[in-house]
């Protein structure tokens, strides 16, 4: 093995068997003279293996005409190149970076590294050139509130330009109720007759105050049926957070029944009946499931007609499964279905059947549900304990009596869907009709 250098590296022993051919001064490692025709040599070196490579395999060492030869004399051909130190320091730099046996084969003015490793891993470099192109599909980015958002914020994003409601342009004319958490108003709203609804501010719970808001607001204003109150806008501005909703001139259905004490004629009472029905089958019909949850004659509303719409959608609440959950169980207790009281029993769209029975029996003539008690704890008792429905009056007969019955079953599984109800109390209707023709038809006769 003869030295190549000061470094002390050898080549392989034995001369280099290669034809000769005219000379040209290369620079490149371990060569200093070549012609026209390949020539190749072969320098077996260690040196760490964490050292990169000069260059990548497809990049080619291009050689200048004018480079000096090596320093140390290297034997092609016979001949040997006299010592230059730019090129030894060249000589250095490339064999420290070579981590394996080297083959540096040179073609006329360039050098390319053709170790047995280095074309595999070209070969692997080249591959996914040939694989066609496959495009990713476009990201669809939505762009979420800011967290610091607050709920009035998002509600106010939420309404659309004709449904925010400036508090100055609405004008408050008689006071028509007070509960818990507000007061109704009668009122105008750019020259229409509308209620409004104003929520009573406290400072220490405005997030509770809005969000409930925007829970009654999200749960009909997107709804449109003869039978619901139409929603036509809300103020924002606080402390004056204000609900709009369509007003009904002839009150509230509990209104007409248990303090006017307006009894119905049968045939009217039975039509105010199927109105009601159809309301509440609507919301059924929405996918999810809107369940209202608090149904009772004071959350029906009156035209001068006694045509009746359903409104307060406060407690309303979407089924997004097979039942709806139990939390924020509000509601009047008298209308509430046995479920709603035991926390074994899953809740589903039949709470509003049982209150819509309740309804039936009070527009029929009939009392409010278990009007004699009057603790929500003999109600639990009367309901869970001795299992007792709402009562029935004698003088509720027929099919009227049948449909009240089988709405107020104790086990919701018995009771009818809505729809069915619907069905039943036209079907009751038509029988009336016909009654009341052959009916007409004997006293005529006679």
């Amino acid at each position: 093995m003869a030295p190549i250098g000061p470094m002390g590296y050898m080549t392989p022993s034995g001369p280099l068997q290669a034809p000769k051919a005219p000379e040209r001064e290369l620079s490149g490692p371990g060569l200093v003279r070549s012609g026209s025709q390949s020539t190749i040599i072969t320098a077996h070196v260690k040196v760490p293996s964490q050292v990169p490579p000069p260059c990548s395999p497809n990049t080619p060492l291009r050689v200048p005409r004018n480079a000096a030869p090596f320093a140390s004399p290297v034997r092609v051909h016979g001949a040997a190149s006299p010592a230059s130190p730019v090129m030894l320091q060249e000589q250095r730099r490339i064999l420290r970076a070579v981590a394996t046996p080297l083959r540096v084969e040179v073609r006329s003015s360039e050098v390319r590294c053709t170790s047995p490793d280095r074309r595999a891993w070209e070969a692997c470099k080249r591959q996914p050139e040939t694989l066609p192109r496959v495009e990713a599909p476009p990201v669809k980015v939505s762009v979420l509130p800011a967290c610091t958002s607050t709920p009035r914020e998002v509600l106010e994003r939420d309404l659309s330009d004709p449904e925010k409601v400036e508090y100055g342009d609405l004008q408050f004319i008689e006071r028509l109720g007070k509960g818990e958490f507000g007061e109704v108003f009668r009122g105008y709203y750019r020259k229409e007759e509308v209620a409004i609804k104003q929520l009573f501010f406290d400072e220490n719970m405005t997030e509770l105050i809005v969000q409930d808001l925007a829970r009654e607001i999200d749960s009909f204003r997107h709804l449109s049926h003869k039978r619901l109150v139409r929603f036509i806008g809300a103020s924002l501005q606080l402390p004056n957070l204000c609900l709009v909703t369509e007003y009904m001139p002839g009150g509230s259905l509990h209104h007409l029944l248990h303090v006017r004490r307006q009894k119905m004629p049968f045939g009217h009472a039975l039509n105010m009946c199927i109105q009601i029905a159809d309301g509440v089958s609507y919301l059924h019909s929405q996918t999810p499931t809107i369940v209202h949850r608090d149904l009772k004659s004071l959350n029906v509303v009156l035209d001068l007609s006694l045509n009746i719409k359903i409104c307060d959608f406060g407690l309303t609440e979407s089924m997004d499964r097979t039942h709806i959950t139990k939390k924020n169980n509000g509601g009047s207790p008298r209308y509430m279905a046995p479920e709603l009281f035991d926390c074994k029993t899953k809740i589903t769209e039949k709470i509003d059947v049982w209150a819509m029975g309740c309804i039936f029996v009070e527009v029929c003539g009939g009392p409010l549900p278990y009007e004699k008690i009057t603790t929500l704890a003999d109600l639990t008792k009367e309901m869970l304990i001795k299992r007792k429905s709402p009562s029935i009056p004698e003088f509720i007969t027929g099919q009227m009596r049948d449909v009240c019955k089988s709405c107020l079953s104790f086990h919701y599984q018995d009771r009818p869907s809505s729809q069915k109800a619907f069905e039943f109390l036209k079907a009751a209707k038509k029988a009336w009709k016909e009654l009341s023709s052959l009916s007409a038809k004997a006293l005529s006769a006679h």
